[in-house]
């Protein structure tokens, strides 16, 4: 249940619906009902319509920076506590679309957080909008792409990750070395 209304407060917003299944191992696949019924797509993105437009927290720029600072560290040590037991990481930016991509560059531009978050924590980065082969797959709700289309995104996805790997001169070691 929601609280009452408040003035000065942003309108409620409606519960997000069903948009995938999980299977035994754990892998989400986008709901193909979602996919594949324009009506109930048009409900998806009815839903996500309120939150991307919602107006942002009341919160002074210069404290929102410090707060992406402090999300930077974070993941710096995350990194390094990874590295430490012998990982390696990469950040990968998957695809959107629509008023979901509108809203993340004007809301959060690449140059600002995705960018610094990589060179801050000293990894490699994959952006989905620097490989015309990461681009153009379907994403019916404008942010998950289509179920069917993960195996080809996963293909083209899988050459990027390794030669970011190797840039930095950490190419994966292959299963059993």
């Amino acid at each position: 249940p929601w609280w009452p209304e408040r003035a000065g407060l942003p309108p409620r917003l409606p519960a997000v619906r069903k948009l995938a299944n999980m299977d035994r191992h754990r892998q989400y696949l986008m709901w193909d009902r979602v996919e594949r019924d324009p009506a109930f797509q048009k409900i998806t993105r009815d839903i996500w319509l309120p939150f991307l437009s919602a107006p942002p927290p009341p919160i002074a720029p210069e404290a929102f920076m410090k707060h992406v600072q402090g999300v930077i560290a974070q993941a710096r040590a995350d990194v390094a506590a990874i590295r430490a037991r012998g990982g390696e990481v990469v950040f990968v930016r998957s695809p959107s679309a629509g008023p979901f991509l509108e809203i993340e560059h004007a809301a959060f531009p690449r140059e600002q957080f995705f960018d610094p978050l990589v060179t801050a924590a000293d990894a490699a980065g994959v952006h989905f909008e620097d490989f015309a082969d990461l681009q153009g797959f379907e994403l019916p709700e404008w942010s998950h792409i289509a179920a069917g289309q993960t195996p080809a995104y996963t293909r083209a996805l899988v050459p990027h990750v390794r030669a970011a790997l190797a840039s930095r001169g950490t190419p994966r070691r292959e299963l059993g070395e």
